[in-house]
């Protein structure tokens, strides 16, 4: 999926509905968090995440697809969580809030 002339798209999603976009979707389950198609390892330079329930065991699985997928020491990571799970992000990512509100 391209959003722009160089900037592709790959959404991960575990609901199968999705199936319908064809190869523009990957399933994904969190509980399997690496069982991803080998042409993704390190293939992202931006990774959006946004886990199911932000616990800390949830959290700690999508960490390692973020690690599977993003590029090493150059790649951006957003993570739209609440304010509770801000330690959480902090211990697992080293990521802290940003001043943007929506």
């Amino acid at each position: 999926m391209k959003i722009g002339p160089s900037i592709s798209v790959q959404p991960l999603e575990y609901d199968k509905r999705f199936e319908q976009y064809g190869s523009n979707f990957t399933f994904y389950n969190y509980n399997f968090p690496e069982q991803l198609p080998s042409e993704s390892n390190h293939a992202y330079q931006v990774v959006v995440a946004d886990p199911p329930y932000l616990e800390h065991g949830i959290l700690g699985q999508s960490c390692e697809t973020i690690e599977f997928l993003a590029r090493p020491r150059e790649s951006y990571l957003l993570l739209p969580t609440g304010e509770g799970q801000k330690w959480t992000a902090a211990e697992l990512l080293n990521m802290h809030p940003c001043g943007f509100r929506p």
